[in-house]
């Protein structure tokens, strides 16, 4: 309401510039909350008491329009002297003017909207300055909607004073109702009604003379924030960024599908094939220069553990051009690896074809040559003098990428690398040379005693220096032990006289059926314990004596045990003859030390483990061997015949084996594919073994009987298998390898055999019903037997006697 007071003092808190502070609702009444402007901005004043007491000054032109902290730089006044409404407010129809500008004009339409007055020249890009004082004028001024109170009805009585504005968020209408005939101005504007009759009283003719200058200047400024809203200033960047972005995608997609039709149907980009170079080449191009450059007949040459050679042949090997040349022009879809093959390369390797059983044969034959057992180091004993032995790394073959890579690479010019492992070691050349100095030279530098119950053992240097050990700790250095059983050996006989020795229950085989002989405890000495305190002894200072403990020895195994290992038949058995003198000298040792052999339900046995070292001091002899498949001569030759038998005995008991290898080649007196060959390094440590498992609920007891000509083993327990062999023939033959020697005394010439394939497949039957319950098949691949050629040296020619010096020239 209009009032009719002269003049008004300023504001003091009004801004030089002309800004009207927001003294109505502060910050809270720009939130459209009606109800908190009104509690925000205090009691409502009522129009007639502003002239008397209101310390606000009144509005020249009638109007009291702060709007909330929508300060765009100037007075924006809600409503103008004749009822005009200015930029940014609320229309009739409750929409603010949206366009920024509104009919100023004498006699105009309060609510009508006009175009905006837009530059005629398009403005420079705005600076950063600019750009954020527009940005904020036009944040302002598309954020807020002042509430303007209509006027009233025909007969000049305010409405019921509801104020319509929109919310800048959402768009939305808001109505606040009013108690009474007072409004409230949601917005902090004040009412415009008027409490005269008739028209609406706006006070325009009480507006000082620069009321038309504020209209204009406040037109003028409302169409300058319509702009600014128009176009955000942070809008514009973004938007060139999305352009460009999807232009540079379009091309890359473009390149992308021209690059993928143009290679259609040619080797990828970057690829080899078994290190062959085929890279862009045609289907057609890439076959020819593949059969070129790669070897199908040749031997393969194998690195990794040393040299070594494949027959493609014998592996059954040949190449799958159809799918090779398909691998090879496989397109990659993926961008990014297109993109890769511009700077790296791929090889893929041949599709082959093999014969399985021929493949895994030839790497098992590998893996004989390849492995080698990691082997600490250790310090071995020349008499009394200790010789340090240096640790050696192992190494191991790995048959499953061995057989990946050879499938894959075996006809390339460059030959295959295997994967082979090295198998680390603990102890270093340098913890050895220590344990010399600080253990073995001191433990064999005097003798020592044992002193037992009523007797004295002493064990001079050399019997300390056979049975002393070393073992190697986490960190590589070495500890002294002592072996036990040399001990026993060396030092029991001095005290055996103190001693009342036990027995096990063993099995005797009198009149051709197991015979249980009881068991009976013993005393004696304990010598475990005397072992385990011997190192300290021998390597320290003090006296260099032990007093030995003695104890009860019960027996390992009882008679009551030996009756309950269910012993009742023969479940398997098997003969083997034609050896030499030699070898059956050997057959007969390894027999008398098997004989009677008990392995109980669950227990593995383990050819090798069980005798133990099979040397000259243990009864064997020099007999023939075959050598990296080369016959031979060794210690304990022969001992694979008894493996033969054994092996089969237990094959038809049904058994389960658990370790074995046939010999290299096939040995006549042999069945084809099921036999067995065993080998021990120097020391007794085992090298090949054959090894079953007695997975029956009995016991089982192994009987031997040598006769000169042959050897018999026969298993006894309960029977649960009837066992069927079924061979598969010989198929696959090889010629046998040449080598030529010098003729000499020891070469024995030999025309060799050839090489094989066969497989042998084992039927479980129910020894009840007779019904099968379960089949095992192994192939096995021998080689052809070297033949050797002796070369005899050719004689040199005789001196010539010359033309007999006669000189008619006539001879």
């Amino acid at each position: 309401m209009a009032q009719d007071d002269d003049s008004v003092t300023p504001d003091p808190a009004t801004s030089e510039t002309g800004d009207v502070p927001d003294r109505a609702s502060g910050a809270e009444s720009s939130s459209g909350n009606s109800a908190d402007a009104d509690e925000a901005a205090g009691p409502a004043v009522d129009p007639d008491d502003a002239s008397d007491g209101d310390p606000r000054p009144a509005d020249p032109q009638g109007e009291d329009t702060a709007t909330g902290g929508n300060d765009t730089g100037g007075d924006t006044p809600a409503a103008d002297g004749d009822g005009e409404q200015g930029a940014g407010d609320a229309t009739p129809d409750g929409h603010s003017g949206e366009l920024g500008t509104v009919d100023t004009r004498p006699g105009g339409d309060p609510g009508g909207a006009v175009e905006p007055e837009w530059p005629e020249e398009s403005p420079a890009w705005p600076s950063e300055s600019d750009a954020a004082a527009l940005g904020t004028r036009g944040i302002a001024g598309a954020g807020a909607a002042a509430a303007v109170s209509t006027g009233g009805d025909a007969a000049g009585e305010p409405e019921s004073g509801v104020a319509d504005a929109r919310t800048p968020e959402t768009g939305a209408f808001r109505a606040a109702e009013a108690d009474g005939a007072d409004t409230s101005d949601t917005a902090g504007s004040e009412d415009t009604g008027s409490e005269d009759t008739g028209a609406e009283d706006t006070g325009a003719g009480d507006a000082p003379p620069d009321a038309a200058d504020a209209d204009t200047t406040s037109a003028t400024t409302t169409s300058e924030d319509a702009a600014a809203s128009r176009v955000l200033p942070f809008d514009v960047p973004w938007r060139r960024v999305g352009v460009i972005s999807a232009v540079v995608v379009g091309v890359l997609v473009v390149l992308y599908g021209l690059d993928l039709l143009i290679s259609q149907g040619d080797v990828a980009r970057g690829r080899t094939v078994a290190g062959v170079d085929v890279a862009g080449q045609s289907r057609e191009e890439a076959e020819r220069t593949l059969r070129d450059e790669l070897d199908e007949e040749s031997p393969v040459r194998l690195t990794g553990g040393g040299e070594h050679t494949l027959d493609p042949a014998s592996a059954g090997l040949s190449v799958d051009w159809q799918a090779t040349l398909d691998a090879a022009t496989d397109q990659p879809l993926n961008p990014f690896t297109r993109l890769a093959s511009l700077f790296t390369g791929e090889d893929v390797g041949l599709v082959s074809t093999a014969d399985t059983a021929q493949l895994d044969a030839e790497i098992e034959r590998l893996r004989d040559d390849i492995d080698r057992k990691a082997t600490e180091g250790t310090i071995r004993f020349e008499g009394t003098t200790p010789v340090a032995v240096d640790p050696v790394k192992g190494r191991k073959l790995d048959s499953g990428g061995a057989r990946s890579a050879i499938l894959a690479r075996w006809a390339a010019p460059g030959g295959v690398a295997l994967p082979v492992r090295t198998l680390e070691v603990r102890s270093t050349p340098g913890t050895v040379r220590t344990a010399v100095t600080d253990l073995a030279e001191p433990a064999v530098s005097e003798r020592v005693t044992i002193r037992g119950e009523g007797a004295t053992a002493t064990v001079r240097p050399r019997g300390i220096a056979r049975s002393l050990t070393f073992d190697v700790r986490d960190d590589g250095s070495l500890a002294a032990g002592i072996d036990e059983e040399i001990l026993r050996d060396v030092a029991g006989p001095q005290l055996a006289s103190t001693e009342d020795p036990g027995r096990d229950a063993r099995f005797t085989f009198a009149g051709g059926k197991p015979k249980i002989e009881p068991s009976t405890d013993g005393y004696g000495v304990d010598w475990a314990a005397v072992a385990k305190k011997l190192p300290g002894v021998l390597t320290g200072d003090g006296d260099r004596a032990v007093t030995a403990p003695y104890g009860e020895q019960p027996a390992e195994l009882t008679t009551k045990e030996a009756e309950g290992l269910g012993i009742e038949e023969v479940v398997g058995e098997f003969t083997t003859g034609g050896f030499a003198y030699d070898s059956g000298l050997n057959i007969k040792q390894v027999a008398k030390e098997v004989n009677g052999a008990v392995v109980e339900p669950g227990e593995t046995f383990s050819l090798n483990e069980f005798t133990g070292p099979r040397g000259l001091e243990q009864g064997y002899v020099s007999a023939g061997v075959i050598s990296s498949g080369q016959p031979g001569r060794a210690v304990g030759g022969g001992i694979s015949q008894f493996a033969t038998t054994l092996y089969n005995a237990y094959y038809f008991a049904g058994l389960k084996d658990i370790e074995h290898k046939e010999h290299s080649y096939y040995i006549s007196r042999y069945p084809v594919g099921r036999e067995a060959t065993v080998y021990q390094n120097p020391d007794g440590s085992s090298v090949i073994d054959l090894k079953f498992k007695n997975d029956s609920p009995n016991g089982i007891v192994i009987q031997t009987i040598w006769t000169p000509s042959d050897i018999t083993v026969k298993l006894w327990g309960s029977k649960r298998y009837e066992v069927e062999s079924v061979n598969g023939g010989r198929y696959n033959f090889t010629s046998p390898p040449t080598e030529v020697v010098p003729a000499s005394e020891s070469c024995v010439p030999s025309s060799g055999s050839s090489g094989f394939s066969t497989n042998d497949t084992r039927v479980f039957k129910d020894s009840q019903t007779g019904e099968v319950v379960s089949r095992e098949r192994r192939d096995v691949v021998y080689r052809g037997q070297t033949a050797v050629v002796c070369l005899e040296p050719e004689p040199e020619p005789e001196p010539s006697d010359g033309d007999g010096g006669d000189g008619d020239g006539s001879g």
